[in-house]
């Protein structure tokens, strides 16, 4: 009896504990897509207002940036330095394949990613501004979305991982 009782609680604090972790990645991926934003804010800003060039943007913000794109960001700024025959699309894939290797973002999210890469394909700076306005419109709206059902989902999961260890220790009893 002792060891049917340890068991079921090892099963309810881990499916618990699996129903959090999955309702804690919807709040990383949020924080990501929102920190995504604000540094392609900020390299807009410095496109259009100090007319920098998208190298030069792409090196100021990983000067200012403190998050988890800054290792991203030296990495895109050495190579683009390092590869001056390379388009900057080419590049961009390349970084954001190996820079967003660990990250919470979807597979969704990858993918607009590189598409917004793709965008920069052609360096004139009116291209690129539109480029950036675009992919942070579509940016925009997918956090707000993210926002409108992240109460309901991350519930959801959590009263999933207990329902489920319930389910698993009255099966086995």
């Amino acid at each position: 009896m002792r060891m049917k009782l340890i068991g079921a609680v090892m099963v309810m604090f881990s499916s618990c504990g699996i129903g959090f972790l999955f309702a804690r990645e919807i709040y990383k991926r949020k924080e990501e897509l929102e920190e995504q934003y604000s540094l392609l804010k900020m390299m807009l800003g410095d496109i259009r207002y100090t007319r920098a060039s998208f190298p030069e943007s792409v090196d100021k913000a990983g000067k200012r940036h403190r998050g988890s794109y800054s290792a991203w960001l030296e990495e895109l700024s050495k190579q683009m330095e390092a590869s001056p025959g390379v388009t900057i699309a080419d590049i961009w894939k390349g970084a954001a394949d190996a820079g967003l290797y660990q990250s919470s973002l979807t597979k969704e999210d990858k993918q607009r990613f590189m598409e917004f890469g793709e965008l920069l394909r052609v360096p004139e700076r009116e291209n690129v501004i539109t480029g950036f306005e675009l992919y942070l419109s579509e940016l925009e709206e997918e956090i707000d979305r993210i926002r409108s059902v992240i109460t309901v989902k991350t519930k959801l999961y959590r009263s999933m991982g207990i329902l489920i260890g319930i389910f698993i220790v009255v099966l086995f009893i």
